[in-house]
């Protein structure tokens, strides 16, 4: 638990600002009401920072074996990893699990006050649930076989176990197109997958945005089909014209655009529907 000596951390790569995107509750209680997880879309992140973007799991697991970790920011402090040997379902909620933290000789292993929201990552390093509660106090130079406990809500029942509205699950953002995914493996943002579809989105602008009746898909490349989804993954509308979209009989609400062009670029854009 202690700090180092030196700051060695990318103290410059920093982005601020973010839009709150779902949440299990708007509860002040501590504790909050459901698994206790809030969804943030982050303000662009420079390519440069090369950041990695942790994979999930939503499989519906009772009980998973370790080793694990959680990457957390203890009491606000900088970031630091804990160790945890062992998941198993809460016994007093199914929705969450207990987590068994490792605490090796001469090092601490807790889950920290101010650490809510942090990644528990199984031992494929894949996100399996986020922290809600846990001990207070660094505890240091202790058998290794002492353990320490914490509580975090359970991937799986964020998705979809805390209500039937989208903004109280992950379902409709991380699976918008219904495709039935249950795990997503990480990647660092310059590698082929999140960052093509980051930059083919660049490609394209649907123009206005939000809309009421028609839309354009405005790019520089020949466009052969567009496909609108509903934020749930119902197929609304495919169309091989870009301009002038008759748009009037989607549905009010988020809409997510599927743009397809001649060249084989593919791109995932959104759009709102008044």
């Amino acid at each position: 638990c202690d700090n180092p000596q030196n700051d060695d951390g990318l103290l410059e790569e920093t982005v601020i600002g973010c839009t709150r995107i779902a949440a299990s509750s708007n509860s002040s209680i501590l504790p909050p009401e459901g698994t206790d997880f809030q969804l943030l879309e982050l303000n662009p992140i420079p390519t440069s920072y090369n950041v990695y973007y942790a994979g999930w799991n939503r499989n519906d697991l009772d009980n998973l074996s370790g080793p694990g970790s959680i990457i957390q920011h203890p009491l606000s402090d900088i970031k630091k990893i804990s160790f945890v040997s062992e998941f198993s379902e809460a016994v007093s909620n199914s929705d969450l699990y207990a987590i068994t933290m490792t605490t090796p000789s001469g090092e601490g292993g807790n889950a920290e006050p101010n650490s809510s929201g942090s990644p528990i990552f199984d031992n494929m390093k894949l996100v399996v649930a986020t922290i809600s509660s846990g001990q207070s106090g660094c505890v240091t130079n202790v058998d290794p076989d002492n353990i320490d406990s914490g509580v975090g809500g359970r991937f799986y029942s964020h998705w979809d176990k805390n209500g039937t509205e989208n903004d109280r699950r992950l379902a409709p953002w991380l699976d918008p197109l219904n495709t039935g995914v249950m795990t997503l493996e990480g990647k660092n943002s310059n590698s082929v997958g999140i960052d093509e579809l980051q930059i083919n989105a660049s490609l394209f602008n649907v123009i206005p945005n939000p809309a009421n009746d028609f839309v354009t898909v405005k790019s520089d490349l020949a466009i052969t089909k567009i496909l609108f989804y509903s934020i749930d993954g119902k197929l609304l509308l495919t169309t091989d014209k870009s301009e002038t979209i008759d748009i009037s009989k989607l549905p009010i609400g988020l809409i997510i655009i599927k743009i397809y062009s001649e060249n084989g670029k593919i791109a995932h854009s959104k759009m709102y529907k008044q």
